[in-house]
């Protein structure tokens, strides 16, 4: 994947965010953002050919998260976090159908996680889209691949308030992970992620 191929896949992603915008309602939120912490597990039981080439890969993702802004687009109110993938693994089929697998692990950053609440409630549905890599212990898919991979992921969701300091949230996102194509392997993995997210208020 080249560099413009990358910058094309990341705006493919964010830009379906902006068609959900509700312009015909000029009523407020019925909440406050406010800045939180959290943690954040994230499960894909299974990947499929798309942009990538790999099928039936196992991953698992362990985060920190910081959600600190949002920012009026519109009619949309644009909420911005980063995390932090404390502990993330890859199981794979070394031919990239149903073979032997192998597995790496890795730690990563997501700088860019955006949320855009699609409706005005307290427990709001919400579009997600985020950019970020993850740096395994070993190159993937072999030595000619890459320990640096980048991640991209769009998806939907659901926050539910248990109180007025803590949440959680449940969905459901499209996740690609790649390298790039920086190196001569780069078989790119597409899975359907599942997500689940404890939020904490400051």
């Amino acid at each position: 994947m080249s560099k413009h191929l990358l910058l094309t896949l990341i705006l493919t992603l964010t830009a379906p965010l902006l068609l959900f915008a509700d312009s015909s309602s000029n009523e407020e939120n019925q909440y406050d953002f406010t800045p939180n912490l959290g943690i954040s597990l994230n499960y894909s039981p299974y990947s499929f050919q798309f942009w990538g080439k790999m099928k039936n890969t196992e991953q698992f993702y362990l985060s920190a998260l910081y959600n600190y802004a949002e920012l009026q687009a519109g009619t949309l109110n644009l909420q911005i976090g980063s995390q932090l993938i404390v502990a993330g693994q890859i199981e794979f089929p070394i031919d990239g159908l149903d073979g032997p697998r192998e597995k790496r692990t890795g730690l990563g950053v997501v700088p860019v996680n955006l949320q855009i609440p699609l409706t005005d409630s307290q427990h709001p549905i919400f579009l997600t889209t985020s950019a970020g890599f993850i740096v395994t212990d070993v190159s993937f898919p072999n030595s000619m691949g890459s320990r640096f991979n980048y991640i991209l992921d769009l998806g939907l969701g659901y926050q539910f308030y248990q109180s007025n300091n803590h949440s959680y949230q449940f969905g459901y996102k499209l996740h690609h992970l790649s390298n790039g194509n920086s190196r001569m392997e780069n078989p790119g993995i597409d899975s359907h992620m599942f997500f689940i997210k404890v939020l904490f208020n400051l």
